[in-house]
């Protein structure tokens, strides 16, 4: 380990090391049975910081959801850093799936669904995801079609998908995690980051998606829905039918730049976001 970062080989409790995925997560197993696990590392400023970080491991372990990767393991490393070990699900990454194509304006409404219905059981625990991206999230083939990963140890840069509440050091509860879930769900039916090219709206985009996906990214956390309400929205949609008439849901006046995303392997720029949802339906 040098400069706190963990080389293949290097044990983490029961587990060896055996390859980097992305910040402060790496891919591991058992170092007896080969079982396969990501690895999770906190950032540590000082001692009281891990504390906080090993008290939250510990309430991770209480999110009992199909779409989260159940906990096998934590503990701390000799410099003091809090670690954890997950399950690996079996699925692709959505960052793969949406790599060359958009969703349909269904898959997206069910994949808002699907996300929120997760964020929803942790936030109703006190759990908030807080590092919610492309690579966080998993279609899977059981029974509940997504799993939700790297609930992680540590805040770190988030780019494009942080709230602004966040990168601004102010208070935040899982209303951050909407406005990622927002900023992932714009991606997936744009093919776009909002603002990313001078795109932002969602013109092919169903009225009623689009207006969703626009409440989530409000800059003002107490105007986006919570997980909750997304979840219910989106089944709705999903349930009742989108909408045939087209929406356009245009961001206007734009009054907060996110800072360059610090995820060098994600290939994704960070671009202004705006702050109004001017909303109008075109036949």
């Amino acid at each position: 380990m040098s400069d706190g970062v963990l080389a293949v080989g290097d044990r983490v409790g029961a587990y060896r090391v055996t390859g980097h995925l992305i910040g402060n997560t790496y891919e591991g197993v058992h170092a007896s049975t080969a079982r396969p696990v990501l690895i999770e590392v906190a950032a540590i400023e000082d001692w009281r910081d891990a504390m906080l970080q090993m008290m939250r491991a510990q309430r991770l372990e209480k999110l009992h959801h199909p779409g989260v990767a159940p906990i096998i393991a934590h503990g701390v490393l000799p410099d003091h850093r809090p670690w954890l070990a997950t399950e690996v699900p079996n699925g692709i990454h959505l960052h793969e799936l949406i790599a060359d194509r958009a969703m349909t304006p269904m898959e997206v409404a069910a994949l808002m669904r699907d996300a929120a219905d997760v964020l929803a059981h942790a936030h109703a625990r006190g759990i908030v995801h807080r590092a919610l991206t492309l690579r966080s999230l998993i279609r899977t083939p059981g029974e509940f079609p997504l799993c939700i990963v790297h609930w992680g140890l540590r805040l770190g840069e988030l780019g494009v998908f942080g709230a602004p509440e966040l990168s601004m050091g102010g208070s935040f509860d899982g209303r951050a995690d909407v406005y990622a879930l927002g900023v992932i769900a714009f991606r997936a039916a744009t093919q776009h980051f909002p603002g990313e090219g001078g795109v932002y709206d969602m013109a092919d985009v169903p009225a009623g998606l689009a207006t969703l996906i626009g409440r989530t990214l409000s800059i003002a956390p107490e105007e986006r829905p919570i997980a909750a309400e997304v979840r219910a929205l989106a089944n709705e949609l999903v349930v009742c039918g989108l909408e045939l008439v087209r929406g356009r849901a245009r961001f206007t006046r734009a009054r907060w730049t996110p800072p360059p995303p610090d995820l060098p392997d994600l290939g994704e720029d960070s671009t202004t976001l705006v702050d109004e949802l001017d909303e109008t339906i075109e036949p």
